[in-house]
């Protein structure tokens, strides 16, 4: 019988290069960790040494309990690990020493002696020791990071050769230590490791077959698959309770945390991306379809549903840890897993069939297993459970106004000019990011256009086109201060271009770009280096030379817009404000405020906000999120089936409509009277905004 346990093996095969690989004469040291994406933790491991040089493989088989009992020791206190029979040839680690050395000889030394942590190294060993660092061969040692494989240093004859070689070598020995480990310490088969190892990450790639179900070490899975993410750009995936309750038994089980965060989406309750804590083109809502929603309310037949699951293997408990499974075919695609001892017997029967239900005979009596399912019999006799009948209430939960009347005044901000004030110039286009390190989503591009009068456009009225290439994530343009037209990308495709015929004047015309973004990437291969704004070309064509660039024109710059500036979204600000009929609506850059009564009772509260286009609310001076309701959801919507591999396109809803229409209200940041602000980049009627109860 082999033990049940939870081990952090880390999959090396997937990110092999996730730390440095420093070699030092014929020995290779793996320092900083390799981050298992199924845990998402960072792990060390340490290799137990040997007398004698031995191939790993057979190091490791030698010493196994050793290795395992160090795993955690050597996280805590050294974070690397040495590998002496690595089987990368001598020869190659000796040309790679070579070129090493001399790379750092001809394009580094310098300014690796005159470095900041040099310099600190040397004041701290001549205060306690007297010494220097000069002795120090430094070129002895080289580390290879993982970084962008298409930079290399351009003096060293042959480096990118020899380096792309060694990485190769260090790939395959990354997986091998990989696969080893894996049947070491999970005390699995080779055979076994084939399926454990294709075990999907992401639950929205299909799933490995049913065969192996409850031979393999228990794991924590962070990907959970009862819930998924909502996007501003797409319309919402619903993951049903029957799909989600079969997937949590074919992979063995999961942990599911508590509480979202957006480095893991397995979560049992969902909530809120208040501010502009929302990552890129994610909305505000972090309701995920999770069993408890976004407002602490149950999630039926979801979330009673999986209670039943969670209830029924606690009745099988003393049979899953007694004892290995036991697994029989009932049919084609039926198979009956089943844990028995002398004291307790517990089964579960599959059918994998996504288009057939099946009766299956075991131990002589009769059982119904719909499409794709699986039953529970905690004594082998009885079904207490199975994942595709589910008897649990629905319940639907509705949006109830409250009744709460909103009197409205507006601002209307003007756009500001390439001279004025809080504005700095560049000659060119520049990043956004890097100019308002994300103190604001807001960024203003500014230049003036000079018509001549003797432009053919002015008479004939064929104006000229003006098109901007943005690395997004949404842009306003603004010509004269009027809103000449708007552009926007997506999660998928962040980048745009504004292309438009503009209307211009002879003589001065100002042109202000506003760039906005909508939260920061956080997934993806180095997406700290992922542009935003304007990075052009811009171009202007039409005018009678033929085609304007305007990329490297003078451009002034601006952070932010004017009411953050003056902190309308407080109670604290001094501007005059239009009130009854002087408010606007339906226009760009308009601020609203009104005040408000608490609605008695203590059910979650919400705003209605569909009838605005896109910006930001604030409640008494705390940011509840980006709304953008005017941003409707494309999608093939249709019927749901569960059954089969789930992929995020099976089970959409809300197609042809805003992604996020309600955004919570928490009752706790409310007192007896209270002040609503809201800014409208695009234009929406402010009079369609209610205060509304879930119920």
């Amino acid at each position: 019988m082999s033990e049940h346990r939870l081990v952090h093996i880390p999959s090396l095969s997937l990110m092999p290069l996730q730390g440095s690989y420093v070699a030092v004469g014929s020995n290779i040291f793996v320092m900083g960790g390799f981050q298992d994406w199924s845990i998402t933790s960072t792990v060390s491991l340490i290799v137990c040494r040997s007398q004698t040089a031995q191939p790993l493989s057979d190091m490791l088989k030698a010493c196994k309990e050793k290795t395992l009992s160090d795993i955690a020791k050597a996280c805590k206190e050294w974070g690397f690990f040495q590998l002496v029979s690595h089987g990368t040839p001598l020869e190659l680690l000796n040309k790679v020493k070579e070129l090493s050395s001399d790379c750092y000889k001809t394009e580094g030394e310098e300014a690796f002696k005159t470095s900041t942590p040099v310099k600190l190294l040397n004041e701290l060993l001549e205060k306690n020791y007297g010494e220097k660092l000069e002795s120090v061969d430094w070129e002895d040692v080289f580390t290879l990071l993982d970084h962008n494989q298409n930079e290399w240093p351009s003096n060293t004859s042959g480096l990118k050769e020899t380096m792309l070689e060694y990485i190769g070598e260090v790939m395959k020995l990354a997986s091998k230590m990989m696969e080893i480990l894996t049947l070491q310490a999970s005390n699995l088969t080779s055979e076994d490791l084939s399926l454990t190892v294709l075990a999907p990450t992401s639950f929205t790639s299909p799933i490995s077959p049913f065969l192996r179900f409850f031979e393999f070490t228990e794991r924590v899975q962070t990907e959970n698959a009862i819930q998924q993410r909502i996007s501003i750009s797409n319309e919402s995936s619903r993951r049903q309770s029957l799909g989600g309750a079969d997937i949590i038994l074919k992979l063995n089980g999961f942990f599911t945390t508590y509480y979202p965060s957006e480095a893991t989406r397995a979560i049992y309750h969902g909530g809120t991306n208040f501010d502009r804590t929302a990552g890129e083109f994610m909305a505000s809502s972090y309701d995920y379809d999770a069993p408890l929603d976004e407002y602490g309310l149950t999630r039926e037949p979801k979330y009673s549903h999986l209670k039943a699951l969670h209830k029924v293997i606690k009745l099988s408990e003393t049979a899953l840890v007694s004892a290995d499974a036991t697994v029989t075919s009932l049919g084609a695609k039926q198979e009956a897993h089943v844990f028995w001892s002398k004291s307790s017997c517990a089964a579960f029967l599959s059918n994998n069939d996504a288009n057939s239900a099946a009766r299956v005979m075991f131990r002589g009596f009769p059982y119904d297993l719909p499409p794709w399912s699986v039953s529970i019999l905690p004594d082998c006799k009885t079904e207490y459970y199975n994942t595709a009948k589910v008897n649990a209430p629905r319940v639907h939960r509705n949006m109830v106004p409250t009744g709460t009347r909103f009197s409205w005044e507006s601002f209307n901000e003007a756009t500001p000019s390439a001279n004025e004030r809080d504005t700095f110039a560049r000659n060119g286009l520049v990043e956004q990011i890097s100019m308002t390190w994300d103190k604001s989503d807001y960024f203003w591009y500014l230049t003036d256009i000079t018509i001549g009068a003797g432009e053919r456009f002015l008479q004939t009225g064929d104006y000229p086109l003006l098109t901007i290439w943005s690395a997004g994530h949404a842009l306003h343009v603004f010509v004269n201060g009027q809103l000449a037209g708007s552009a926007y990308g997506g999660l998928s495709h962040p980048k745009l271009t504004f292309s438009q015929k503009i209307k211009l004047h002879a003589g001065v015309n100002k042109l202000a770009l506003l760039s906005v973004a909508v939260g920061l990437p956080n997934v993806g291969q180095h997406f700290e280096t992922w542009n935003k704004g304007v990075l052009g070309p811009v171009t202007l064509k039409g005018v009678n030379s033929g085609t304007w660039d305007m990329s490297k024109w003078k451009w002034s710059y601006k952070i932010g817009v004017k009411g953050e500036a003056m902190s309308l979204h407080t109670d604290s600000s001094s501007v005059s404000w239009n009130q009854g009929s002087y408010v606007v609506k339906k226009q760009p850059l308009t601020w609203y405020k009104s005040t408000f009564s608490a609605p008695g009772g203590n059910e979650p509260l919400a705003l209605d906000m569909n009838t605005m286009g896109k910006g930001h609310v604030w409640i008494n001076g705390r940011n509840i999120g980006r709304h953008w309701p005017a941003y409707k959801a494309q999608g093939n919507c249709r019927r749901c089936n569960y059954a089969g591999t789930f992929d995020a396109k099976k089970c959409l809803s809300n197609c042809g409509e805003a992604s996020q229409r309600w955004y919570h209200v928490p009752r706790s940041w409310l007192k007896s009277q209270n002040l609503i602000v809201v800014f409208e980049e695009w234009g929406g009627d402010p009079n369609g905004i209610s205060l509304v109860k879930r119920t």
